[in-house]
């Protein structure tokens, strides 16, 4: 890894991997969301630099990597199978490092190795979770069939989507595959009306603001942290 946000505690016998959307670990927004679940929850949260250092935007010159560069053409050279490899790594980490729960977090883009690395536990039966709880958060991208993998994981998976119309169709579809697995009752759905689409990491203020923290105070209960470490 090229570098990675923390906050929190090292100490801490929670910690949590918040994996960035496609402007990275540095993003104001998730670093931001970050802070706020560390602050409801007094887990250590991790925001590692999951793009080596290649971030759509870029971290010298934001406008060059816009004028250059095809999105399409970046996600190609961060398949999520290797994203998820490299969460998994940060996870067995952590334990190693002393952390008795570790949880991960996936927003934008970043939920999509999330449900992959999630989904690993229903596919190859033989392994033993790398996570003990999970979060996909605002997805973009995020195939239903990935999402019901990883619902039927057993690892309790929390979903969590913005308003709009895009939103709640990407919803519904989901869950609506997810039910028809007739998964564990393990995972839960919930729609954010009042705040934009991506609200969890866009830098947003007012409303969206408000919103974010409302979800870190869930996200923490999802995962079923207290400030006591």
């Amino acid at each position: 890894m090229v570098g990675a946000y923390l906050v929190g505690d090292a100490s801490a016998s929670t910690a949590v991997v918040l994996c960035a959307d496609a402007p990275g670990w540095r993003a104001p927004g998730v670093r931001q969301f970050a802070e706020l679940l560390n602050k409801e929850s007094g887990a250590l949260v991790v925001v590692p630099d999951l793009a080596r250092g290649d971030t759509w935007y870029g971290d010298a010159d934001p406008a060059a990597r816009a004028r250059d560069a095809n999105f399409a053409d970046w996600q190609k050279g961060h398949p999520p199978s290797r994203v998820a490899r490299d969460i998994a790594a940060i996870g067995a980490a952590l334990r190693e490092r002393g952390a008795k729960r570790v949880c991960v977090v996936g927003v934008g883009t970043g939920a999509v190795p999330v449900a992959e690395l999630l989904g690993r536990t229903e596919k190859e039966k033989s392994e033993e979770p790398t996570m003990d709880a999970g979060v996909l958060a605002c997805a973009i991208g995020l195939g239903a069939s990935a999402a019901s993998d990883a619902a039927a994981s057993g690892i309790p998976t929390l979903f969590v989507w913005g308003g709009g119309d895009t939103a709640a169709a990407c919803a519904q579809s989901v869950v609506t595959k997810v039910e028809t697995r007739k998964t564990q009752n393990k995972w839960k759905s919930v729609v954010a009306a009042g705040a934009s689409e991506f609200f969890v990491f866009a830098n947003e203020k007012a409303e969206g603001g408000d919103r974010r923290a409302e979800t870190a105070k869930a996200v923490s209960a999802w995962f079923g942290m207290t400030n006591d470490r």
